[in-house]
């Protein structure tokens, strides 16, 4: 699939329409260390980087505020760093991470265990999103060791973000950034399955297909995505 032709919109624009097929290292912002990192993750053309589908998404369209997190529920929550910091505990060897996120509404104290690390990654004044399930315990609503993003500089309000899996000298912005500067330079892509037969079989173009399965504007969006896109795994195997 990652061998589909490239359609350029218009005769001018052939000449800034990037293939499928070439090299990831010829993309704005890959530099040597980070063409290696993207070589670990298997990510050696455009369209493997196209291919390469977030894990999750961040849906902030539907966050929570710390005050209006439901007890008992998983929740996203975006934050600011108020305070981070190791503990140690009763038990031998173990280190608990403390990070304290503020919003207008209220504190949110997260404790990550065994991962002594984090403290150093994180940062006060840091924008942070969290997910995870929200308790309460000691005077604070809580979550244990939730899956958490920081904000780099991409903005929260209303958007969904991709987080795609990652190694080190990959970050989650800079692979965003990266994937956006591919999908802007692909145009449109050959569609190996024609059109009525992706009328009758209700599936997106394979040039939606990617597009939403990478920056949706709605989640429903990503479920009929993915539905596209093992379709043409299908397709290939035969």
């Amino acid at each position: 699939m990652t061998d589909a032709c490239i359609a350029p919109r218009a005769a001018g624009r052939l000449a800034r329409t990037c293939s499928l097929a070439e090299d990831v290292s010829r993309l704005k912002y890959v530099s040597g260390t980070r063409e290696e990192a993207l070589r670990r993750l298997g990510i050696e053309r455009v369209g493997d980087l196209l291919l390469h589908v977030p894990a999750r998404y961040l849906d902030f369209s539907r966050a929570y505020s710390v005050e209006s997190a439901p007890l008992g529920e998983v929740c996203t929550i975006v934050g600011t760093i108020d305070r981070v910091s190791n503990r140690p505990t009763s038990k031998r060897g173990m280190t608990v991470t403390e990070v304290f996120l503020v919003d207008a509404t209220g504190v949110l104290k997260i404790a990550f265990f065994k991962q002594p690390w984090i403290a150093r990654e994180l940062a006060v004044g840091e924008r942070l999103a969290v997910i995870g399930k929200v308790e309460f315990a000691y005077g604070f609503k809580q979550m244990a060791a939730p899956h958490y993003e920081r904000l780099e500089g991409d903005g929260a309000s209303g958007t969904i973000l991709p987080v795609h899996p990652v190694r080190d000298g990959v970050s989650q912005a800079w692979m965003r950034r990266l994937v956006s500067v591919a999908l802007e330079g692909a145009g449109s892509f050959c569609d190996p399955v024609p059109a009525p037969l992706r009328s009758r079989r209700k599936l997106m173009s394979l040039s939606r297909a990617v597009r939403a399965v990478q920056f949706p504007r709605l989640m429903p969006e990503v479920a009929f995505a993915r539905k596209r896109l093992a379709y043409d795994e299908l397709l290939y195997l035969q």
